[in-house]
C-alpha cells in the first residue's frame, strides 16, 4: 500500500480494507508517540498513564503489544488486497519437449488455453485448477465436487473423446478421467459436463432414479381375478413367445414391442402390468424385479416446459430398456400410465400440440427396438384420442379392452380377498353372497326417464364397479369393521355379511357424491334418443 507524506491510501470501493487502513495509520501515530516517549524517558519519572493519549510514557511490552496488533491488521491487509484467481478444467496434458516443459491444455471461461504447469504440480486430465487473474498461468489445483450439465453418453468414439447428449443436442466431448482406460465409461452413463460442456468431470452411472417404483410389490399372474380374457391375450403376445422361442421363430413370430391397455380406471391396468413384471423376473431367474426391470411412469412425469426436455425423457426410457435387455438377458417393461397426455392425436390442440414432437420421438424408439429389447405398455382411459400412428401394428400390436367386472368377475375377486380372513362363511360363500348384493337393485344412483317405457330406467353401484372398488372399497372396509368390532370388545371376531352390506352401503354412498358424467353417458349410449328426463337420487345422511 502505497504511502505519501505519512498518510495511508484509502481504497474507495473496499469500505472494510479502508477502515484497516484508518485503524492502522492510528496505531502507527500511537506507536511512534510511545517510541519518543522511551527516548525522553528520565530518572524518576512517574508510572505511564495508558489511558491519557497525550502520556507518552510507556514501557517495552506495550510497544511489543502494539507491534503485534499492528502485524495483524498489515495481514489482514494483504490478504484482502491478493488478486482474486479463476478456476479451469485440464483438457489434456503434454509431455516436456527439448525446449519446454510439462504444460496442459486448460477450458477456462469457454476459452481452450495452452498453459504450462509448474514443476512442483502435478495434474491430470479432467482435474481443477487454479490459474492467476493476472497471468492467467497455473498455480495450484483444488478439489471440489463435480458441477455442471447432465448429459447421457451415446457412444465411446476412442480414448480421449465420446458423444453425449446434452439437452437436445449431441455433441463430442473430452472423456477427462475417464481417457485412456483409466476408468469405464460405458453407453447410456450419465455424465457431468463442465460449465462449457466440453468436458466430463464425473460419471454418475446408470443410477437414473426417475420413474422408478420405490417399493414394487410383486403379483403372481394367477392371482389376477376376473380378466381371463384381457390375460389370455397378454400371454400370446409376450409369455409364450418368450417361453417357445424356437417354436415361434420357426413361424418367423417374435415377442410383441408392445401393447395398449384401455378402459375405465380401478379395472386391472396397472395390476397386469406388475403382474407382467413379476412374470418376467421369475421366467429368467430372478427373485424379484430390478430396478430397470420395471419402470412405471405416468405419462404427465415426462411432461417438461423446456423445448426438447420430454423428447429426451422418451428417448432415456428406451435407452435404459435396451441397456438392461443387454445386460441380464431379458426385456424390460416400460410402462407409461396416462399415455393419451404425451401420445394425443398430432394437432389435436391437447397439451398446447407437445405431440407434435413428442409422438414422432416415440415412434422412432418404438421403430428401433430390437427383439425382445423391451416391451411397452401404454395404459389409457381415452384411446379415442391417442395418435393413430402409435396404436398401429407393429408398434402397438394388441388394444385390449380392460371392462367393468360382469358378476362372474367380481366373484372371482371377491373370493381371492376374502380368502385367508375370518369369515363367518367359508370365502366361496362370502363371495356369492356380496356379489348378490352388490349386483342387486339395491343401490341406484341415476333413474333415466325413457320416451318409449313408462318406467325409468335405473343406473345402479353395479354399472360403475370396478376391481379396486370390490376390493378396497368392500372387502377391506368390512375387514376394518370386523377388526374395530374385535379390538372394543377385545374378544376374537370375524367378517359377517352385515358388515359387507355396511360396506357396500358406504360405498353406495360415497359413489352418489362424484361426478359420473362420463360413466352415464356410456350407459345410455344405445338408448340416447329415447332419454327424457335423468334424476340423481338423493344422498342419505347419516
Amino acid at each position: 500500500m502505497d504511502t505519501e507524506e505519512g498518510k495511508v491510501s484509502k481504497p474507495k470501493s473496499l469500505p472494510l480494507l479502508e477502515q484497516l487502513s484508518i485503524q492502522t495509520k492510528e496505531m502507527t501515530t500511537r506507536l511512534r508517540r510511545l517510541v519518543d516517549g522511551l527516548d525522553n524517558q528520565g530518572e524518576g519519572s512517574a508510572e505511564p498513564d495508558l489511558t491519557s493519549p497525550s502520556d507518552t510514557t510507556v514501557d517495552q511490552e506495550t510497544i511489543e503489544k502494539q507491534l503485534e496488533l499492528l502485524g495483524e491488521h498489515r495481514d489482514v491487509i494483504e490478504k484482502l488486497l491478493t488478486q482474486p484467481r479463476v478456476l479451469g478444467v485440464v483438457i489434456s496434458t503434454l509431455s516436456p519437449t527439448e525446449t519446454s516443459g510439462a504444460s496442459a491444455i486448460v477450458s477456462c471461461n469457454g476459452r481452450l488455453l495452452h498453459l504450462q504447469v509448474p514443476k512442483e504440480i502435478e495434474v491430470h486430465s479432467g482435474e481443477i485448477v487454479e490459474l492467476s487473474s493476472a497471468t492467467e498461468q497455473i498455480v495450484g489445483k483444488v478439489s471440489l465436487l463435480p458441477r455442471g450439465r447432465l448429459g447421457n453418453v451415446l457412444q465411446v468414439n476412442d480414448a480421449t473423446i465420446c458423444m453425449v447428449q446434452d439437452g437436445d443436442f449431441s455433441r463430442m466431448v473430452f472423456r477427462g478421467n475417464f481417457s485412456d482406460g483409466k476408468e469405464a465409461l460405458e453407453v447410456g452413463d450419465r455424465v457431468v459436463l463442465d460449465d462449457s460442456g466440453s468436458i466430463i468431470l464425473s460419471n454418475l452411472g446408470r443410477n437414473d432414479q426417475r420413474f422408478r417404483t420405490t417399493e414394487f410389490r410383486p403379483v403372481k399372474w394367477e392371482d389376477i381375478a376376473g380378466l381371463e380374457g384381457p390375460k389370455r391375450e397378454i400371454a400370446q403376445l409376450i409369455f409364450l413367445p418368450i417361453k417357445h422361442r424356437e417354436r415361434f421363430a420357426r413361424y418367423g413370430r417374435k415377442v410383441g414391442k408392445g401393447a395398449v391397455l384401455s378402459g375405465p380406471p380401478g379395472c386391472g391396468k396397472t395390476l397386469i402390468a406388475r403382474g407382467i413384471a413379476t412374470w418376467l423376473a421369475a421366467e429368467f431367474g430372478q427373485s424379484d424385479v430390478e430396478d430397470d426391470g420395471y419402470i412405471y411412469l405416468s405419462a404427465t412425469e415426462l411432461l417438461n416446459m423446456y423445448v426438447g426436455n420430454t423428447e429426451e425423457a422418451i428417448r432415456s426410457l428406451f435407452r435404459r430398456g435396451r441397456a438392461h435387455e443387454k445386460r441380464t438377458g431379458r426385456p424390460s417393461l416400460i410402462v407409461i400410465d396416462e399415455a393419451e397426455a404425451v401420445l394425443a392425436v398430432r394437432g389435436s390442440g391437447i397439451s398446447s400440440d407437445i405431440e407434435k414432437t413428442n409422438v414422432p420421438t416415440f415412434l422412432a424408439e418404438m421403430d428401433g427396438l430390437k427383439d425382445s429389447g423391451a416391451v411397452v405398455l401404454l395404459l389409457t382411459n381415452r384411446l379415442d384420442i391417442m395418435d393413430p400412428a402409435v396404436l398401429r401394428d407393429g408398434r402397438c400390436d394388441r388394444k385390449i379392452t380392460i371392462s367393468r367386472p360382469d358378476r362372474s368377475a367380481a366373484q372371482q375377486i371377491f373370493r381371492l380377498n376374502f380368502a385367508g380372513m375370518p369369515t363367518e362363511l367359508s370365502a366361496e360363500e362370502m363371495a356369492v353372497f356380496a356379489t348378490e348384493d352388490f349386483f342387486s337393485d339395491k343401490y341406484p344412483l341415476y333413474d333415466v326417464g325413457r320416451i318409449s317405457t313408462k318406467d325409468s330406467t335405473v343406473f345402479s353401484l353395479r354399472d360403475v364397479v370396478n376391481g379396486a372398488m370390490v376390493a378396497i372399497g368392500v372387502v377391506d372396509r368390512a375387514a376394518r369393521i370386523a377388526l374395530d368390532r374385535e379390538i372394543n370388545s377385545n374378544q376374537n371376531s370375524q367378517v359377517t355379511r352385515e358388515d359387507v352390506v355396511t360396506a357396500i352401503s358406504a360405498v353406495h354412498q360415497e359413489t352418489l357424491t362424484l361426478n359420473l358424467e362420463n360413466e352415464l353417458r356410456d350407459f345410455v349410449h344405445d338408448f340416447a334418443d329415447d332419454i327424457n328426463e335423468v334424476k340423481k337420487r338423493v344422498q342419505i345422511r347419516k
